[in-house]
């Protein structure tokens, strides 16, 4: 996952109020629930010290649902309803306010020096850039995201609608109307093999999801440009008539942006192991702690069970007024001269020298990767 979304609760001082809501609506009384549950964790925010101003920003997004402009997420979603809600606000504002395919495991409320952002990444947060375009003989419907978000989702404008239909008239005239119709058509796809190039282009597009009508897609599909080929998946899913469903063609780009998703996480894994063999990898809080301060760290990997907000989650010590200053010891810190010296949370601080180092952060599931206190690190060097 690439931190850039994140980078601005960085940037920014804090404490930070940090909240992962189960946010169900399944039910009748779906509103009211979800209003009970935040009001449970907006007591446990003023206890810890959260300033009022701060609450009802967050009690706002809460009672707007955060985010408008998401797409399907990873995977499939828990259930009807069933979603769950993230939001980092400070000094009476939401800077970040995210929606979870899923509850969170555990719901949170937490005031703390910085944002902990943990739970958001584990929860599967990815990063995949996808660009889809659904085809008829007319033109084209475009959908493109990333980072969860909504970046393009219009209608292809038509270079000619007429003859779209081939005849079957017979006649002198039969082949000179088929030639015409197959002309609309390819000027048609242009259009679309136009739009789809440019916004995969400037999304640095994973995927490229091609859908609808069964000639046009193959149409559209032979005049991509062959540096897409590798990216390309065709779907029979999804038509652009009205009133069609489009939950399976959401299926089918779920699926594609996870099998993207999962082959990256794979090869990163092979990458780490190989890596660690020549002294391009840290293992454990302490090593990959004096990665982070080197600004070595390329990846940061994270056993995605870990207890991110356990009763006595591992700590490390931290410059509050740099991200990047992580150590396992204070004496570190004090002895270049950083004064205020602090406790932190380790992931929490990890991922903030992560993000401050412009490093990639990944979540390994533990069968795929036993990591040293649930942290790794591919280094950008061989450090000591």
């Amino acid at each position: 996952m690439n931190l850039s979304f994140l980078r601005e609760l960085y940037q920014r001082p804090g404490p930070w109020a940090s909240v992962y809501l189960d946010a169900t609506h399944n039910t009748a009384d779906g509103d009211q629930a979800v209003g009970l549950r935040w009001r449970g964790l907006r007591e446990q925010l003023a206890a810890q010290g959260a300033d009022e101003p701060t609450l009802e920003a967050m009690d706002f997004a809460v009672n707007s649902g955060f985010a408008v402009d998401t797409v399907p997420a990873v995977g499939p979603p828990a259930g009807p309803g069933r979603v769950g809600l993230a939001g980092f606000a400070a000094h009476g504002r939401v800077a970040l306010a995210e929606p979870l395919p899923r509850p969170p495991v555990r719901e949170q409320a937490t005031w703390s020096r910085r944002p902990q952002t943990g739970p958001l990444i584990a929860a599967g947060h990815d990063q995949v850039r996808w660009v889809r375009a659904v085809v008829d003989r007319v033109g084209g419907t475009l959908t493109a995201a990333d980072a969860g978000h909504l970046r393009i989702d219009r209608d292809v404008p038509t270079a000619e609608r007429y003859p779209k239909h081939k005849s079957g008239m017979g006649g002198w005239s039969q082949l000179n109307y088929e030639r015409s119709t197959v002309t609309v058509w390819d000027r048609n796809v242009h259009n679309v093999v136009d739009a789809v190039t440019d916004a995969a282009d400037r999304m640095g597009a994973d995927v490229v999801i091609v859908a609808g009508d069964v000639r046009a897609r193959q149409m559209l599909i032979d005049r991509l440009p062959k540096r897409l080929a590798g990216r390309i998946v065709e779907s029979d899913a999804g038509s652009r008539a009205p009133g069609s469903d489009p939950s399976t063609l959401d299926d089918v780009t779920a699926e594609a942006v996870a099998r993207v998703a999962r082959n990256h996480q794979l090869e990163l894994l092979d990458r780490y192991r190989m890596d660690l063999s020549r002294g391009r990898a840290r293992e454990g809080v302490a090593p990959v702690s004096e990665a982070a301060w080197q600004a070595a760290v390329d990846v940061l990997l994270l056993t995605d069970d870990n207890d991110f907000a356990g009763a006595q989650p591992l700590q490390v010590w931290i410059d509050p007024a740099d991200p990047r200053a992580v150590a396992s010891d204070p004496s570190v810190l004090r002895g270049v001269g950083v004064s205020g010296v602090e406790q932190e949370n380790a992931v929490a601080a990890l991922i903030a020298a992560a993000a401050a180092g412009d490093a990639e952060v990944v979540t390994v599931d533990p069968n795929d990767l036993v990591l040293t206190e649930g942290v790794g690190a591919i280094t950008r060097y061989a450090t000591p």
